[in-house]
């Protein structure tokens, strides 16, 4: 079911966002009003109802009343029933207008500039990607300052974001919508999402640009999926992460086979691998931890990214005398 306004909206937005909303009742009206009080004009906004059940929306539709000049440019749509944030990134994408397109969670916010500095760094440079910083925030308390792009150029930074130094997060990049080709290859599961996405986009572009400074807040959510405490629910989230971990290292062969990436690809893997050890290390953890990118194995002690520690860990848990 798609709500629009009477009102017809541009057929060239500026900017789309999309936003995810899903039972973050307590977090929304912040999150809209961040967004509806952008300076940036010509913003469209595709606010995705995953089939909340609290007042989720309401929220939404509350703050939008103080903006009745962003009312013709917002599009409400709930999804037919409760698909998880991949498919509702997946028909954003789709069904933007935008000339860049970026995303919003809706226990997020934004600083009121965030779109136009983005934008206008994007234009004045041509730029098909334009990407800030982001912090983790519990209420107005920043507590990490996550850097958005510490490369040069595409290679450097694909390298960055597999060795887990840049962020692979939708949310801080404003990318042109041609980057989103029709080809694009969509995750099948929430956690680790972004990263299948993002990839691709880089892989798309022809040039990024930079903007310092963290203007995108993520709320620290402890009811999130991503802190989710139960053994039986991290071995869930590994196995979601490993799936589109292992889109992208598809992706990445089929594209750019590209020997520069080995050390970052492998370090990639070994992020993966190294979850299990939160899942309760019975017989079938210590199995998955056997046949869960073996062919790193030999690389570990090697490798200049993986601590000491980690390494010796590494030795421990093959002898099953880690973790206790």
């Amino acid at each position: 079911m798609t709500d629009s306004s009477s009102n017809p909206v541009p057929p060239r937005p500026k900017v789309t966002v999309i936003v995810p909303v899903y039972k973050t009742e307590k977090y929304a009206a912040r999150c809209a009003r961040s967004l509806f009080a952008q300076s940036l004009d010509e913003i469209e906004y595709l606010i995705i109802d995953d089939g909340s059940p609290d007042d989720s929306i309401a929220r939404i539709r509350e703050v939008l009343k103080d903006y009745p000049e962003r009312e013709p440019w917002v599009r409400f749509h709930r999804m037919e029933r409760n698909s998880g944030q991949a498919a509702v990134r997946a028909w954003g994408i789709r069904h933007a207008s935008g000339e860049y397109i970026i995303h919003c969670d809706s226990d997020d916010w934004v600083d009121t500039d965030l779109y136009a500095r983005l934008y206008e760094a994007a234009v004045r440079n041509d730029a098909d990607i334009a990407i800030c910083d982001y912090a983790d925030a519990d209420g107005p308390a920043v507590l990490t300052v996550h850097p958005g792009c510490s490369a040069k150029d595409k290679a450097a930074f694909i390298c960055t974001m597999l060795l887990q130094q840049d962020s692979w997060s939708l949310c801080n990049k404003l990318v042109r919508r041609s980057c989103y080709r029709k080809d694009l290859v969509f995750p099948a599961h929430d956690l680790g999402e972004d990263m299948v996405l993002t990839l691709q986009v880089v892989l798309n572009s022809k040039g990024f640009i930079y903007v310092p400074g963290p203007r995108y807040y993520y709320a620290v959510n402890p009811e999130s999926i991503t802190h989710a405490a139960t053994e039986e629910s991290r071995r869930k989230c590994f196995f979601q992460n490993k799936e589109n971990a292992d889109l992208i290292f598809g992706i990445l062969q089929e594209r750019e086979p590209d020997a520069r990436y080995a050390g970052a690809l492998r370090y990639a893997k070994w992020c993966i691998k190294r979850q299990l050890w939160l899942t309760g290390f019975d017989d079938e953890a210590f199995r998955l931890w056997r046949t869960t990118y073996p062919e790193i194995d030999r690389h570990i002690l090697f490798s200049p990214y993986i601590t000491a520690r980690e390494k010796v860990k590494f030795i421990l848990t093959g002898l099953r005398l880690y973790p206790r």
